[in-house]
């Protein structure tokens, strides 16, 4: 989460919105989609004791259960790789770094932003590869926060990178839903268990229930998932600008159906205060604000999305039943107002608030969809508010004291959300806070008008993406895709699967995959360059087969 800086996507959004995007319509709420049921509840972490001082041996391990538990891998991420910035000039740095939990040595922690990409890619690619999916890395030139170096917010320029894991749509691989999670922090906050790790930890999660749910209903999605972390978002969310500008923009008949964002979701909801039963954080839903869309169409799409996001929260806490048993009172949570009115008891369905717009004095890359009619759904803890009608208590000071500064650790947030104060006792508050946040974007992008969950079957999937050569100025201007210079497209993500049970993937020698380029121009294979030669939109194909059929996908390409 970034301080707010005004008007930094106007132009962004003047572009994008030159360009009549198709939308997709909004199918009623589950319709095909199997039982949320299907989605396994698994919150308790391996890790079961902090260390006091963040020694990287002591946590030898990201994803020790094999559930990839959001706790587990935040840990693990804020001992092994404390600082990630743009600018990183070496990629053999050793883990750790810090001197104590969120406080670096004089002359500060080495830049481990290279090393966290090797971590990303190989921690997802096991995840998304049995569906064809594909890992990238997309570099961008970040402008840095223009303040200086060392100074609080300070996030520094330099060659930087976003991290995307995406699983190719079976109907729809144009289309696309995104969730994601930044990876970068300001100089104050080294460590950032809070802001920034426990979003995109928990994008591993959501990664993981949504990929064992597709395996185990024999389904896979309709359209394109995207599983990503940004770059620098604290210098001013330029991450997810240079994705809209790189990655989308050229491409007229892509549309990104809806996107999550984690920045940073829990660190207070379900938990308790300090563990105190008297004193709960709720957790604000904040939501894109339709009256501020010109689109009809798009200020519809995001009306029926913000009202299916109640229905979501309300389906998720009916699977979800569990206790906070770190607290005297054992207190039952996720109570739904189905389960209440069964029950005779309170509902706590309005502990999640619903806010449309964000936080006056705070940003985060889901302005940048927002600005473009993509509807939006951000959760994070309500300790700088106000978003409801409740009375502060102590918890908002906390909240403000923490975000950006050495207080933004594991064992701060363990204090702030648990019982035991030392901060070394993992908070079940906090953890089952964050498989909340998991469950509610896991079931939120699986329904129909969303990631969808459409069945299986042997006939290939088509996916590509074209990239030109990547910035190629100080300032990280990309310009739209050239004419008479090569543009790279690149097919991995085609893929088939063996049965219907979609538990193997047809060999890539057995794929045969032939290209259309729109210009009279054709080509064959999974890797290939072509260069137009004259300005305007090309409708370029390409055409998989394979012994059980085949299948095409088609992107309009913008080039000038």
């Amino acid at each position: 989460m970034k301080l707010r800086t005004f008007g930094m996507c106007l132009a962004l959004a003047m572009v994008l919105a030159t360009t009549a995007l198709p939308t997709a319509s909004v199918a009623a709420k589950g319709a095909g989609v199997p039982s949320i049921n299907n989605m396994g509840y698994a919150p308790k972490p391996e890790i079961t004791a902090i260390p006091a001082q963040p020694d990287p041996a002591a946590v030898p391990k990201a994803n020790p259960g094999g559930k990839y538990n959001a706790y587990d891998v935040n840990v693990f991420e804020t001992f092994w790789y404390p600082e990630r910035q743009a600018a990183d000039a070496s990629a053999e740095d050793p883990p750790g770094g810090a001197v104590s939990h969120g406080t670096c040595p004089e002359g500060g922690c080495p830049n481990h932003e290279l090393e966290f990409i090797k971590f990303w890619k190989k921690l997802m690619n096991p995840l998304v590869k049995p569906y064809g999916g594909v890992v990238h890395t997309y570099p961008f030139f970040s402008e840095g926060s223009g303040t200086p170096d060392g100074a609080p917010l300070n996030s520094p320029p330099g060659p930087t990178f976003n991290l995307m894991a995406t699983i190719p749509g079976d109907t729809h691989p144009e289309q696309m839903v995104i969730v994601s999670g930044h990876y970068d922090q300001t100089d104050s906050g080294p460590a950032s268990a809070w802001d920034s790790s426990e979003g995109h930890a928990t994008v591993f999660r959501i990664a993981k229930i949504m990929t064992d749910y597709w395996r185990k209903t024999g389904t896979r999605p309709d359209v394109s998932v995207k599983f990503s972390a940004w770059g620098a978002e604290e210098a001013g969310t330029y991450g997810s600008q240079a994705f809209l500008r790189d990655n989308f923009a050229p491409f007229p008949n892509a549309n990104v159906r809806g996107y999550f964002n984690l920045d940073p979701c829990a660190g207070a909801y379900p938990a308790y205060y300090r563990g105190n039963p008297a004193d709960r954080v709720p957790m604000v839903m904040q939501l894109a604000d339709p009256a501020k869309q010109i689109s009809p169409i798009d200020k519809k799409e995001i009306e029926d999305f913000n009202k299916q996001a109640r229905v979501i929260v309300g389906d998720v806490f009916n699977h979800l039943d569990d206790t906070l048993t770190d607290v005297p009172t054992a207190p039952e949570i996720f109570v739904s107002d189905e389960e209440a009115a069964d029950a005779g008891v309170a509902s706590q369905e309005d502990e999640i608030v619903t806010a449309v717009g964000g936080l006056a004095a705070f940003s985060s890359d889901y302005a940048n969809f927002e600005q473009i009619g993509v509807p939006i759904i951000n959760l994070f803890p309500d300790m700088f508010g106000p978003h409801s009608d409740r009375s502060y208590t102590g918890y908002r000071s906390d909240g403000v004291s923490t975000i950006h500064t050495p207080q933004d650790n594991v064992k701060t947030l363990n204090a702030l959300t648990g019982l035991d104060q030392t901060g070394l006792v993992p908070s079940e508050g906090w953890y089952k806070g964050l498989e909340l946040c998991a469950h509610l974007h896991s079931w939120f992008m699986l329904q129909s008008n969303m990631g969808g969950a459409v069945k299986n079957s042997t006939k290939p999937v088509a996916y590509y993406e074209v990239r030109g050569d990547g910035y190629n100025d100080i300032h990280g201007e990309i310009a739209p895709l050239h004419i008479k210079k090569p543009l790279h497209f690149d097919a991995h993500g085609s893929h088939a699967f063996t049965s219907a049970k979609g538990t193997k993937l047809v060999s890539a020698s057995k794929l045969h995959l032939s290209w259309n380029f729109g210009d009279g121009g054709h080509g064959k294979g999974f890797k290939i360059n072509h260069t137009y030669k004259k300005p305007g939109n090309y409708k370029a194909v390409l055409t998989v087969r394979s012994a059980a059929g085949s299948d095409t996908m088609t992107l309009l390409i913008h080039v000038e």
